[in-house]
């Protein structure tokens, strides 16, 4: 059916896993037919014959006769039992059978435990050099350690944009909530995507791996804090369409409204949540957005927060820089419109010197096939901070 002209190796796998990633998104967001049913079952069966191969091994059996005994019959006794001679001379008398055992189809009962196999092996090769701790669905996490969590200001068990359970901080990884439906499948589609365009490496997530804990399901991704010992970060939502193209005429209506009183409408960004150091970066922590901080209304306050969250030349530097990598990508790629996409800025207020930006919330990412069909003036919103940020007073 076409899969035997893929190249066997790695290569191949790729090709296999980006169709059986697109099935699993038309399963989830296309009404159900007979095509899709048997489109599904073809890669349920593809699937459990990979298994099958996964899971064979090769029994070697070696057998050895001096070649001063060796008769017509014994060797034919030995063909005839499928050994093979060596063929080099310093292996003289040294015969071979090579046996493919374990090759029992596997039944389709064994689907749900082999889905989440690889994960598990994945996370205990992530973090086969730390601390862990077992969760009651079997995944292995890295352990928060006390010292990470005495640390000031640590924002590992806090979720900034106000979504408490939903984020949980282990070390270099962060587990998101899978938030179900076309929005969960559109996030992990995009996040695994992601890890073949090289060029965006850095600027999203890393996609780490996916579980299920306490009975709900969590997408693991790259911990963009991670080793930041007090960090200041700040959540910008992007864009001026917060909705996607598959949003009924309710949600359109409400999230417009919403746009006009934010400065979502004007510039294409808005500030969700941030917590920084006031004082040029020696007072306490200060609160802008999500919960317990005050809204930024319009452009003037916007670029006096962002002076006083990028408060050093340092700073402000490396975001400008950051800034136009992701715009340069954004611009180039042409696959996926991002809608209520943020930007998540972070650096550590112990040195003031580096603005780590990276691309998050991606459960409205859509998929398409040219730039005209993006409609979520996520490019108002880049050019925009861009514009502001270089215009900062020193």
């Amino acid at each position: 059916e076409g899969l035997d002209q893929y190249p066997c190796d790695e290569s191949g796998i790729e090709l296999a896993t980006e169709q059986l990633d697109a099935l699993l998104c038309r399963v989830h967001t296309q009404p159900w037919s007979e095509d899709l049913q048997r489109n599904l079952v073809q890669w349920c069966c593809r699937f459990l014959i990979g298994r099958c191969a996964h899971d064979c091994s090769i029994m070697v059996n070696i057998a050895f006769c001096k070649p001063s005994s060796m008769t017509d019959e014994s060797a034919m006794l030995l063909s005839a039992l499928r050994y093979r001679q060596f063929s080099k001379a310093s292996r003289a008398g040294a015969w071979y059978r090579l046996t493919v055992v374990d090759v029992d189809r596997k039944s389709s009962q064994k689907i749900p435990k082999y889905a989440t196999q690889l994960d598990k092996y994945a996370q205990a090769y992530y973090h086969r050099f730390s601390a862990s701790i077992a969760l009651d669905s079997g995944a292995v996490f890295p352990a928060a350690t006390s010292a990470d969590e005495a640390k000031p200001g640590a924002c590992r068990d806090e979720a900034l944009g106000g979504h408490p359970g939903a984020i949980i901080f282990r070390g270099d990884v962060v587990w998101k909530r899978d938030q179900g439906g076309p929005r969960g499948v559109k996030e992990f589609a995009f996040l695994r995507w992601a890890l073949d365009d090289r060029d965006c490496a850095g600027l999203v997530p890393s996609l780490a791996g996916y579980c299920t804990m306490a009975g709900e399901r969590y997408i693991g991704m790259s911990n963009h804090l991670h080793g930041l010992h007090d960090p200041a970060v700040a959540d910008i939502k992007m864009g001026t369409r917060t909705w996607g193209p598959d949003a009924d005429a309710e949600k359109v209506h409400s999230q417009s409204e919403k746009a006009k009183k934010r400065t979502t409408g004007s510039l294409g960004l808005f500030v969700g949540a941030a917590k920084f150091r006031g004082g040029r970066g020696i007072g306490d922590f200060e609160r802008v957005g999500g919960m317990g901080g005050r809204e930024l209304q319009n452009e003037a306050e916007v670029a006096d927060f962002l002076c006083a969250f990028l408060h050093t030349s340092a700073l402000r530097d490396s975001a400008l820089s950051r800034l136009q990598d992701i715009a340069a990508w954004w611009k180039e790629q042409e696959q996926y419109a991002f809608y209520a996409s943020s930007l998540l800025l972070a650096y550590d207020t112990q040195k003031n010197t580096e603005c780590k930006i990276t691309m998050i919330d991606f459960t409205h990412a859509e998929q398409i096939s040219e730039k005209s069909q993006d409609l979520s003036g996520y490019d108002v919103g880049l050019d925009n901070l861009l514009r502001i940020i270089t215009g900062l007073a020193p």
